[in-house]
């Protein structure tokens, strides 16, 4: 199976390879961080057999990059991916084309099970997600029930681009300890247990 993987965080898009290895380990995962981006890859593939486009891409983005998705692998199953349980957007996605619409607070299993219904040639429309109450939406985090520091914010946006505890040390001038202890009050104040769980959370409450 090849699958098409367009998202510009790169601690998202590693959660994501995870999820899609469960659907086919055999799976030859594409990836890239922009619909501009994608063109650019060297996969000699016409078609794909699932498309995973993030809805906030730096570029095109939204319906537009849904367009341009379709428009260059006409055959290929799109499945928007948002940190946003935005029905409006996916009620015209879905009307655009495009097979599912997936919220990225949903967890691991919910987020197997919409592709592999997809997959199945069916839709996955967002309000399948809303109804279940596994799935963790109704739980969203918003910008006023998240409590973090200035200092903490500097640290989540650093985080947010891929860096390492070194690599937001050297940036905002902290020692190794510092941003530890910021990292994991931040992890604290979302509720989250990993980088990429901070990354989704931090999207859904407005943050980034």
């Amino acid at each position: 199976m090849n699958v098409l993987l367009i998202d510009d965080h790169v601690l998202f898009r590693e959660g994501l390879r995870h999820i899609l290895r469960r659907l086919d380990p055999s799976a030859f995962i594409h990836e890239a961080s922009s619909v501009e981006a994608c063109f650019a890859l060297d996969s000699g593939l016409d078609e794909f057999d699932l498309v995973l486009l993030d809805v906030q891409l730096p570029g095109l983005r939204g319906l537009d990059g849904l367009r341009t998705i379709q428009k260059r692998f006409p055959s290929s199953p799109v499945v928007l991916i948002s940190g946003y349980a935005d029905r409006s957007m996916a009620d015209e996605a879905m009307a655009h084309g495009a097979m599912g619409f997936i919220s990225k607070s949903v967890n691991a299993e919910n987020m197997l099970a919409s592709l592999r219904r997809v997959l199945d040639g069916e839709l996955c429309p967002l309000d399948d997600q809303l109804s279940d109450p596994a799935s963790g939406m109704q739980q969203a985090l918003t910008r006023e029930s998240i409590h973090l520091t200035p200092r903490q914010i500097d640290v989540l946006v650093q985080l947010c681009k891929g860096h390492s505890n070194k690599g937001i040390g050297r940036a905002l001038s902290m020692s190794d300890n510092t941003v530890r202890s910021h990292v994991a009050g931040i992890f604290r104040a979302l509720g989250v247990k990993s980088r990429a769980e901070a990354i989704v959370q931090a999207r859904r409450g407005g943050l980034l």
